[in-house]
């Protein structure tokens, strides 16, 4: 698949309706979206160190032994450790349970990857300044025996690179970011714009690189099958699927703007959106789209697995990618939505003014009752012409969502 994820850090949050993780867990719920601080999308992910871990974490990709991956998080911190080196960045196998590796933050503002499994740390250090954002990306292959790999970089520049090493024999399953230990209160940690890449295909199969990440999310409805509001309208069906965050509830509760549902259940059955423009999103002219990928979230009123078909139809046009949940993966579906990330588009060419279209598409028919609270197109680019200050803390985002 390439490009697993792509996370402008601006939607998932524990919510009354259930547990989103279309983007991301919070496990240590300290968090909020930071509209203020941020690089240039629409707002960060911050988690304030109150004396206890306060982390959030991405586990929702498909995680095999033998398989590369490449993490990127850009990190910004406003203060220091007090003693001893927190971990800010860790990664981990066996669903979560086993830490392989982490990069630690010192009291002098010293980042260094650290060995978990064996001891010790890694290649170099290098020391950060606070209230600045640096590009933070790890390499890692766990395979059976000594046949396992780690990288680790800043801001593209390689601190450690090793391969032949005995790690785990058991799949890399989970990136933990944010405050990995306990220290003294009042501390900020910004997360923003990260990026899951795999080694397969041709395309973003290594590290990600630098990149912004923006959403698009439904402004008007385009066509809809079957399709209806919450509350069973047939009108403004965009409403209830460009939430922020998206917060569904069970079927039978769902309103006009919580969620759209598909009771009759046949194949044929779906919603077609028209999506924000690139420009209205705040991408500049000049700018070069990396790539597309669509996202959803979608619950039904039973347990039973289920799936969902999700498109960019127009601006570019994509192939659809049909996702599957079940019980086992995100609980009770009435109350634990499932986030499902399709297939990335590489490198088109788009109408900056003009919105795309996206499609989800009810792909198994039953009796449950399908629900979406939110889709969207994710969009990562880069700004070779974009004049800012790339070593501070963005106070006020030069692009407006």
């Amino acid at each position: 698949m390439a490009r697993l994820i792509t996370a402008a850090m601006e939607i998932a949050a524990n919510s009354t309706g259930g547990v989103n993780n279309l983007e991301f867990a919070a496990p240590a719920q300290t968090g909020v979206k930071d509209t203020t601080t941020k690089r240039i999308s629409g707002a960060s992910w911050k988690q304030t160190m109150a004396g206890a871990l306060a982390y959030c974490e991405f586990s929702q990709f498909p995680r095999v032994l033998g398989t590369t991956y490449f993490i990127r998080a850009y990190l910004a911190v406003s203060g220091f450790p007090t003693s001893t080196a927190l971990s800010i960045f860790s990664l981990l196998s066996n669903a979560g349970a086993t830490e392989i590796c982490n990069v630690s933050l010192s009291s002098a503002g010293v980042i260094v990857l650290n060995n978990v499994v064996g001891g010790g740390t890694l290649g170099n250090s290098q020391t950060i300044q606070l209230n600045v954002f640096y590009r933070f990306e790890i390499k890692i292959l766990l395979a059976t025996g000594s046949t396992d790999a780690l990288e680790f970089r800043v801001d593209g520049n390689p601190l450690y690179s090793a391969t032949g090493l005995t790690l785990s024999d058991i799949a890399f399953s989970t990136v933990r970011l944010g405050w990995l230990g306990t220290d003294a209160g009042g501390k900020f940690i910004w997360i923003d714009d990260v990026a899951i890449n795999d080694s397969n295909g041709t395309d973003q199969n290594s590290f990600p690189g630098d990149g912004h990440i923006v959403y698009l999310f439904p402004a008007s409805d385009s066509s809809r099958v079957g399709f209806t509001t919450g509350a069973a309208g047939t009108t403004n069906l965009w409403d209830a699927v460009n939430n922020e965050p998206p917060i569904g509830v069970i079927a039978t509760s769902g309103t006009a703007t919580s969620q759209i549902k598909d009771a009759t259940n046949n194949i044929t059955d779906n919603y077609v959106a028209n999506m924000q423009s690139y420009t209205v999103a705040g991408i500049p002219t000049g700018a070069v789209i990396k790539l597309v990928q669509p996202f959803a979230d979608f619950g039904g009123s039973t347990t039973v697995a289920q799936s969902i078909g999700i498109t960019v139809v127009t601006n570019p046009a994509g192939s659809e990618d049909v996702k599957t949940g079940n019980a086992a993966l995100v609980g009770t579906w009435d109350t634990g939505w499932a986030g499902f990330w399709g297939t990335a588009i590489y490198n088109p060419a788009v109408t900056f003014g003009t919105g795309p279209t996206m499609k989800v598409r009810q792909n198994t028919a039953s009796t449950v009752t399908r629900s979406v609270d939110v889709m969207g197109i994710a969009v990562e680019f880069t700004t070779p012409s974009l004049v800012y200050e790339p070593r501070r803390v963005a106070r006020n985002s030069l692009l407006r969502r």
